[in-house]
């Protein structure tokens, strides 16, 4: 009896062992069918940053950077590749409609029925109740409503950081490793539209920030801060969450009145809608539960990264790229600051004793010296020989020796030097210097800078620009400090965004020229070396001259129409004899590899000189005398390459495209 019960008891037990690993078995194929039924998400951006609303609106400072930063958010955490990501950062609804349409294009060459689309569409700029302001332009709400539902994407987002931007909700109607791109658990669709402000208020930027108060805190809390149920994992409701409550507290006592962001969600289906995988970076700065208070997180260039108000009761991991971070953590007891390296690969702490305690800021609070104070006239023959009382002031008419100053909206003159330290709405004028920070007018003087945005001219011998310019820069020695789309007429000319490159060719007077070519977008001015190297008369030449640039709308095609003075030196040359060669050249270049180009065209020579009859190979179609000067013109062409480093060069070509 024993042997039979103890073989059917194995039976049993052997029996429900199968039971169990086919129940198992089971499980897993069904997960993993379900999984494999799963669509894939595919995610595309179109993101704008428009600085200028036109004449009646003051430049902004910080949509382009914003622009930036959230594309920069999207690329790193929220699954948007570079290919399906498009950034516009000049103020032009030809641009943004043209965007639109490249988008559509894209989506419509992805459709798949085993891939899920998604758009999400970024605004920073200015706009009103009717619409977005692009330059001297509008694009109506209803206009932009019709180009989001031409978009052939199961799910879209919409993000506007503007003025009165909550009109937009009330017209409703009708990296690829990230795992949350294939999560059955977040399968939607539909719309989200998401506005910084209700429509009767005013979206603000802020200084401090260097960004716009909603879009700051957006970014924040998509790299980690919004991620309250530390899931690993920032939603759609999450990040508007954190973003409408510290707009609002941020916004409360500014002088342009409390910001309420809005929104309007029509989306269906299981889960909410993730917008960015923090698992899905490779380097995280975690702020420990022992810290709390406003954390400030900066960049090795100063640029704030996060600003997450925290309590003592969470831990806090903040989704960065691999790199030296500043960290200012500001408490009611102290403000501590120090630095802190992330590893590639890590998750690094932030510790207490990498802090150290720094003395807080003395601030002014408003009222008193801390407003305005409104002048008509002024007269100040040093800083603090003035007729200005102390503090603020802002004049209509001020006349200087060595001039100080607030604002200006009206007319200064000066002799050494005028300057404002905030603002002139008008005109600076001084035989030495004018100085001031924001400028919509004119400087005129030896030296006029302008340390912020520029709306006007700066004309004199060397004219700085700092961060945006709106208008022309005409002197000696013009330089800008960021992207612009000014024009620049001067000997040197330089723009971070503009024009750098170096070239070579050969032309039918001198076989061996290289040049040095530096400007605006538009404008550009030359250097130029060469010589003939051919036939027994040998010369070399050294020149300088100024053209203008055209570049096709993304193709890699460009025009220049340029003049070059050249003095030709050599055999025959007395030093006090003239003796110059005038270029005028229409170029046709193509971009190659992205920075280099070919390039080839025709031109017209002419010659003044005192000791030479010729120098053209082509004939002449005009030549003559006239004093002890002999000129001539005639025909010629010429062709080489050239190449741009990629630090300085502009151009539209799809294939240079910042992402």
């Amino acid at each position: 009896m024993n042997a039979p019960s103890q073989t059917s008891a194995r039976t049993w037990v052997s029996g429900r062992l199968c039971l169990a690993l086919l129940g198992v078995l089971i499980v897993c194929l069904s997960g993993s069918i379900a999984h494999s039924d799963a669509k894939r998400v595919r995610r595309f951006a179109l993101i704008m940053g428009a600085n200028d609303g036109g004449d009646e609106r003051i430049l902004l400072r910080y949509a382009k950077s914003d622009a930036e930063a959230f594309s920069r958010v999207l690329k790193e955490l929220g699954g948007v590749q570079n290919a399906d990501k498009i950034l516009i950062t000049q103020s032009s609804k030809k641009e943004l409609l043209a965007g639109f349409d490249e988008i559509r294009r894209r989506l419509q060459n992805a459709a798949d029925r085993a891939v899920s689309l998604e758009m999400v569409f970024y605004y920073s700029g200015h706009s009103d109740e009717r619409g977005l302001l692009l330059g001297n332009d509008i694009l109506s709400f209803k206009e932009l409503k019709k180009q989001l539902d031409q978009l052939p994407a199961k799910v879209k987002i919409g993000i506007l950081d503007s003025c009165a931007s909550g009109a937009f909700v009330r017209i409703k109607g009708g990296r690829r490793t990230a795992p949350f791109l294939v999560d059955t658990s977040t399968e939607v669709e539909g719309y989200a539209l998401l506005t910084s402000s209700s429509a009767d208020e005013n979206a603000q930027e802020s200084e401090r920030i260097g960004g716009s108060f909603f879009t700051h805190y957006l970014i924040s809390g998509l790299r980690g801060a919004a991620d309250t149920n530390r899931d690993g994992r920032v939603t759609l409701n999450e990040s508007y969450a954190y973003a409408f409550d510290e707009t609002l507290y941020r916004t409360e006592s500014s002088r342009g009145g409390a910001q309420h962001p809005n929104y309007d969600f029509q989306l269906a289906g299981a889960g909410d809608l993730v917008l960015t995988d923090l698992r899905s970076t490779d380097s995280m700065l975690v702020i420990p539960e022992s810290m709390s208070g406003r954390i400030f997180v900066r960049d090795v260039k100063g640029r704030l990264v996060a600003e997450i108000n925290k309590t003592a009761d969470r831990k806090v991991s903040v989704a960065v790229p691999a790199g030296r971070y500043e960290v200012t953590v500001d408490s009611e007891e102290s403000v501590r600051k120090g630095y802190v390296r992330v590893n590639a690969g890590s998750d690094t702490m932030v510790q207490s004793a990498q802090l150290t305690t720094v003395t807080k800021e003395r601030t002014r609070k408003r009222g008193g010296n801390g407003e305005i104070t409104y002048r008509t006239y002024a007269a100040t023959v040093f800083p603090n020989v003035t007729t200005n009382p102390d503090g603020k002031v802002e004049n209509r008419l001020a006349a200087n020796v060595i001039g100080a100053g607030y604002s200006l909206r009206g007319i200064e003159v000066g002799v050494i030097r005028n300057q404002r330290d905030y603002s002139v709405h008008g005109v600076q004028a001084a035989i030495l210097m004018n100085r001031t920070r924001h400028l919509s007018g004119m400087q005129h003087g030896m030296v006029n800078i302008a340390t912020g945005d520029i709306k006007g001219a700066q004309v004199g011998f060397v004219n700085l620009g700092g961060t945006y310019i709106k208008g022309a820069q005409l002197g000696m020695f013009n330089a800008a400090g960021e992207e612009s789309n000014a024009p620049q007429f001067g000997f040197i000319n330089y723009m971070p965004d503009g024009i750098l490159a170096v070239s070579a060719w050969g032309s039918d007077t001198a076989l061996y020229n290289v040049g040095f070519k530096m400007g605006g977008r538009y404008t550009f001015s030359q250097f130029t070396l060469g010589t003939r190297a051919y036939s027994d008369e040998n010369w070399f030449s050294m020149g300088w001259g100024f053209g203008g640039h055209f570049e096709a709308p993304r193709l890699p095609l460009w025009i220049e129409l340029d003049t070059t003075f050249n003095g030709l030196f050599g055999d025959r040359h007395d030093l006090d004899a003239l003796d110059v060669l005038i270029k005028t050249k229409l170029t046709f270049g193509v971009r190659l590899y992205g920075t280099l180009s070919l390039f080839a065209g025709p031109l017209i020579n002419t010659l003044i000189s005192e000791t030479r009859k010729t120098v053209a190979v082509l004939p002449p179609f005009a030549s003559g005398q006239f004093d002890n000067y002999h000129y001539e013109m005639s025909p010629g062409f010429y062709g080489g390459f050239q190449i741009e480093p990629r630090f300085g060069r502009h151009n539209t070509w799809k294939g240079n495209l910042k992402k």
